[in-house]
């Protein structure tokens, strides 16, 4: 068969002017399975989409199945025989619209699909498995009082504009009760896959049972960048972590004083975005654009792979996350610096912590950049536009203070590879026309001595290896300017306060630390 008589699966075909099509036409296709079986389409039923057109189906896979179901896995492709009508022949040919980036997108239930935290006394234990027709009423009159987060019509839109993308549910909430709210708010919407709490029991999130669960019913394979999970929570982002899925954290529900002292959801909030999410979703406005665009909602060192090209797009996101000094002597004093996070590093090695991110860390595009890196690859070109992109920001701050900036490197140990220094001269390069600012690679040294911190015992012992050993070479090459820090992977923080330190008593001004990646523990 020639490419015009052959219709893949995976790619789909754009299902614009659906029942204008001579779908009839398809009549005596052969379907080729996944496994190799083979069957024939034995006539077609135009009927509106999404339930049409259907196709009625004799061989291996007997039975009738719609566009939606018939992509759902059971098929590999379609061959047409000769006699298909020219005109669809050419439509199959010429409007296959690109693969969607998700195959799977899954949401949470409370405070993502529906603001629903005032019910969360009708969602506890004791409702889970049968139920009363009492409960199923209350629920449903308080369920009537509260408001839709993502609205019907904005599921309706997304299943229109990625019909090759499956809707799911995955919930930690009991099965009646998702059911009821669903019915409420959604009704007669089609949702691909529900996963609830009499799904996987305890093993509900954080853990990754639920979104296999839902990724095996469905057909689909993890880990997986194509299988997002959008959810408010520490757990939805820590769910998707261990199961090697995409993480979108949606925080249009904490409100405007998540952030303020007193809000007794302060802390895990901040947990959470310490995680550093895939995506942030700051407005539930943004989801479709968020799912026809990853890469606009994600960090500046890490790429959305086109699942068709293969093509890399690069993300704009810089988040700032606050680390305190954990050092014997400032321990418990609130002393901390402010750090811009490009990008994330998933550690290969997996310690006796809570939980295991070795499913995201394989397919992980920036810690396998920074594991090939310790191997004598240079950094991508890409880090380095994000990093000249941020220095130009700090460049105007400190253009309006009068003063200029000086850039600085985390430093190599003794008899070690150079690479953040080889790093900031492509960064140098990039910017050796702006008079603004001054790149000062050699600017701290290591003194003989020093070890690696990854071979100390415990946390003090890694703060002492540091700060006896750190040094600024040249202090009048800092003295008075505004101070950049860039290291390419942070953990505790250590390097970065024994560099403060350091550079604070060489008369540094104003001092910002920028890494990277940060570590994802």
């Amino acid at each position: 068969m020639d490419d015009e008589q052959r219709f893949v699966v995976s790619g789909h075909v754009a299902y614009e002017n659906r029942l204008e099509l001579p779908w009839a036409q398809i009549t005596g296709a052969e379907l080729i399975g996944r496994d190799g079986s083979k069957s024939t389409v034995s006539g077609v039923h135009v009927r509106p989409f999404p339930d049409g057109p259907l196709l009625e189906v004799v061989g291996s896979c007997n039975g009738e199945y719609n566009l939606n179901t018939f992509r759902s896995g059971h098929f590999a492709s379609i061959r047409f025989g000769p006699a298909l009508a020219p005109n669809l022949r050419e439509f199959v040919r010429k409007h296959r619209f690109r693969a969607p980036p998700f195959e799977l997108v899954l949401f949470d239930l409370d405070a993502t699909l529906i603001d629903s935290d005032c019910l969360a006394g009708f969602r506890g234990k004791e409702f889970v498995g049968e139920v009363s027709e009492s409960y199923r009423a209350n629920l449903r009159r308080y369920a009537a009082r509260v408001a839709p987060i993502v609205s019907a019509e904005t599921l309706a839109a997304i299943r229109a504009r990625f019909p090759g993308s499956r809707l799911g549910v995955f919930t930690r909430a009991p099965r009646e009760y998702t059911a009821q709210l669903l019915d409420v708010h959604y009704p007669g919407f089609r949702w691909d896959v529900c996963i609830t709490y009499e799904d996987v029991h305890e093993r509900t999130k954080p853990a990754p049972d639920g979104i296999q669960l839902a990724a095996l019913r469905l057909g689909l394979e993890l880990p997986s960048d194509r299988v997002v999970l959008i959810g408010d929570s520490d757990h939805d982002v820590l769910s998707a972590y261990n199961a090697g899925a995409f993480s979108a954290l949606t925080t249009h529900s904490w409100g405007r004083d998540w952030a303020e002292r007193g809000n007794a959801q302060r802390s895990e909030r901040y947990t959470t975005l310490r995680r550093h999410p895939d995506a942030i979703l700051r407005n539930p406005t943004s989801l479709i654009e968020f799912l026809k665009q990853p890469s606009s909602f994600m960090l500046a060192c890490e790429p959305w792979r086109d699942p068709e090209t293969g093509d890399l797009e690069f993300g704009t996101r810089i988040d700032e996350e606050r680390i305190f000094d954990e050092s014997p002597q400032q321990a418990g004093s609130g002393s901390s610096i402010q750090l811009d996070v490009l990008g994330r590093y998933f550690p290969t090695k997996h310690g006796h912590g809570k939980y295991d991110f070795r499913a995201k860390q394989s397919r992980h595009w920036a810690s396998n950049a920074v594991l090939a890196a310790k191997d004598g690859a240079p950094f991508p070109e890409a880090w380095v536009e994000a990093v000249a992109v941020k220095l130009v920001a700090f460049a105007r701050v400190a253009e309006h203070l009068g003063q200029s900036v000086a850039v600085c490197v985390v430093p190599a140990r003794p008899g070690r590879p150079r690479r953040m220094e080889d790093f900031l001269s492509r960064v140098a390069s990039r910017l050796c026309e702006d008079p603004r600012i001054r790149f000062r690679p050699d600017a701290l040294v290591y003194l003989e001595g020093v070890v690696s911190n990854k071979d100390l015992p415990h946390r003090e012992a890694r703060y002492e290896n540091v700060k006896r050993h750190l040094r600024v070479k040249q202090p009048e090459n800092i003295r008075g300017h505004h101070v950049v820090v860039l290291d390419d992977v942070v953990t505790s923080g250590a390097t970065l306060f024994a560099a403060r330190d350091a550079l604070r008593d060489a008369g540094a001004g104003l001092l910002r630390y920028l890494t990277l990646t940060k570590t994802v523990s």
